[in-house]
Order: structure tokens, then C-alpha cells, then sequence
């Protein structure tokens, strides 16, 4: 059974990049099918360097731009007026926790399990509804980029 090139060892001959070995050689000096590819490959490759470079007659990055809202700068107030909430309960939860913290584990073991598990369905709750709420912004973004609404 002949072992033929492959079609990547092919092209890359056809193109020149490929330092021929003796198998190649002999295998095109013997093998019509494979030279008549490579003549092929040559006649292809010859037509696309002679073909004019393309020109299109709209801006791309244009249109790519124009679907991209600009990044929307936030104030300093702004920043600190979100964050003092999230460091002020911060605070109230760590000193406590802090103060307690010899006493940490008979005070939790203390709590119903009801309030445990109440808790725990409130935080799930809470983070369902978050996830929900910044995929459907990654949908609208994603709408934005293919030009869909």
C-alpha cells in the first residue's frame, strides 16, 4: 500500500515553506495524483496573489464602536455614598462577632434551626435574584454587540 502526502504537507510545498525530504521528492517524482494536487495547490496559490486586495466601502470598527456604549464614569461621592452602607454594616456584624467571639459557638448553637434554615433561604433567595438580574444585563449587552434590537 503507497503512503500518500498528506493535504497540509501538500500545501505547505505548493507554498514553499516546506524544506522537501527524500520521501517527498521521490513520492511527487512517482505519484501522479499527488503531483497533479500540488499543481493544483501552485495554480491557486497563483491566482489569489494575483487577485487585487479587498476594499469594503464601510468602516467596521465604526460600526463595531457605535454598538458599544461608552464607560460611564462614576462620581467619588457617589463611590463612598455605596460603600458607606456596606462598611457600616460591616462593622456592626465584625464588633459583635469581636467582642463575643470567646462565646461565638454556644451563642450560634443556641439558634433555632428554624432561624437557621430561614436564614439560609433568605440568602439564596437573595442570590438567585442577583444572578438572575446580571445575566439578563449580559443578554441585553450581548443583544447590544450582535445589532439584534
Amino acid at each position: 500500500m503507497v503512503k500518500h502526502l498528506q493535504e497540509e504537507e501538500m500545501q505547505l510545498y505548493a507554498m514553499g515553506q516546506k524544506n522537501a525530504d527524500a520521501f517527498t521528492e521521490t513520492h511527487l517524482a512517482t505519484c501522479e495524483n499527488c503531483r497533479n494536487q500540488v499543481a493544483a495547490y501552485k495554480a491557486v496559490l497563483a491566482d489569489i496573489s494575483h487577485q487585487p486586495e479587498a476594499v469594503f466601502d464601510f468602516d467596521i470598527a465604526g460600526l463595531v464602536m457605535a454598538g458599544i456604549e461608552p464607560v460611564k464614569t462614576t462620581n467619588r461621592r457617589v463611590i463612598v455614598a455605596r460603600l458607606f452602607p456596606v462598611a457600616l454594616i460591616a462593622c456592626l456584624t465584625a464588633i459583635p462577632l469581636y467582642i463575643f467571639r470567646k462565646n461565638f459557638f454556644t451563642i450560634v448553637t443556641g439558634l433555632s434551626a428554624v432561624f437557621i434554615y430561614i436564614s439560609l433561604i433568605a440568602c439564596i433567595t437573595i442570590i438567585f435574584f442577583k444572578a438572575m438580574r446580571m445575566y439578563n444585563k449580559y443578554q441585553q449587552q450581548i443583544r447590544k454587540l450582535n445589532f439584534s434590537e
